[in-house]
């Protein structure tokens, strides 16, 4: 795995192979999959068993001590968690029989860990756990493998997956890709886009969009201008479209004010003719 994908990965476990064919990303997926974990919040029950009470995260082993990656946030997740007042310790678990089984019961052997050293500027935080899974007499040795890390630079169109436990399920999921090149030309895509969306919409007209929006969230003229990239007013007021609705507001605006006025003139007439 590339060190240049350190920061994506603790969230979800990217991996390289090659594909056509399938089998050789099925080892691979299958080989990886040794080595990540779920980051959970889990309490023991009045039998003593292990409950799994939130699955908030993924994380990976990259060493034989028992030391493991995640991102930063989905430790946020689980102090969160736990200040809603779920009685609950952080912990990760191995399946007994390897994953696979998307069921809501599975036998496997879990691990507190309370020491994070969390790195907010890059979402990373890497953990230890209290019992070292790589010593357990409950795992056979195979069950578990650290990752290995290198410094290659990925290109553009290199096949990748992403394995890892969203929504909260109970197996890791695995998703099949290519690193995207940047975009260089978009207007067949963007008019794909509308089409499909059965709008009729240029490109420039978002510029325009941006340009009321900030104004009419009070965003100071200057500033916006520094956003859009407009030099003058004059050009920048030509952007700063006054809509229909912008009419029939001030309309009703002006209408409500003038009411009031006249309601409190004839209070005040009214008090003055009593006396």
């Amino acid at each position: 795995m590339s060190a240049r994908w350190y920061s994506v990965v603790a969230a979800v476990m990217l991996f390289t192979g090659s594909h056509p064919p399938k089998s050789p990303w099925v080892e691979t997926i299958k080989r990886i999959q040794h080595s990540i974990v779920p980051v959970v919040c889990a309490h023991n029950d009045e039998k003593g068993a292990v409950v799994v009470d939130e699955i908030e995260g993924t994380g990976f082993f990259v060493d034989r001590s028992g030391r493991f990656v995640t991102a930063s946030h989905v430790l946020d997740g689980l102090d969160a968690f736990v200040a809603k007042g779920h009685k609950c310790g952080s912990g990760i678990y191995v399946p007994d029989k390897g994953w696979g089984q998307f069921t809501k019961t599975i036998a496997f052997q879990s691990f507190a860990f309370v020491q994070c050293r969390r790195i907010v500027s890059t979402d990373i935080a890497v953990c230890q756990c209290i019992e070292n899974p790589f010593n357990s007499k409950q795992l056979k040795p195979e069950s578990i493998q650290e990752v290995s890390f290198d410094s290659t630079e990925l290109a553009d169109g290199t096949p990748v997956a992403f394995s890892g436990f969203p929504l909260g399920y109970t197996s890791p999921i695995t998703a099949i890709g290519n690193i995207a090149e940047p975009i260089r030309e978009f207007r067949k895509s963007w008019a794909t886009a509308c089409r499909l969306a059965s709008v009729h919409r240029l490109f420039h007209d978002l510029r325009r969009s941006a340009a009321r929006n900030m104004l009419n969230a009070g965003v100071p003229q200057a500033i916006a201008m520094q956003v859009t990239g407009h030099k003058t007013d004059s050009m920048f007021r030509r952007y700063a479209i006054v809509a229909p609705n912008d009419v029939r507001t001030a309309l009703r605006t002006t209408q409500e004010y003038t009411a009031s006025e006249m309601a409190k003139a004839a209070t005040t007439e009214a008090s003055a003719s009593v006396n």
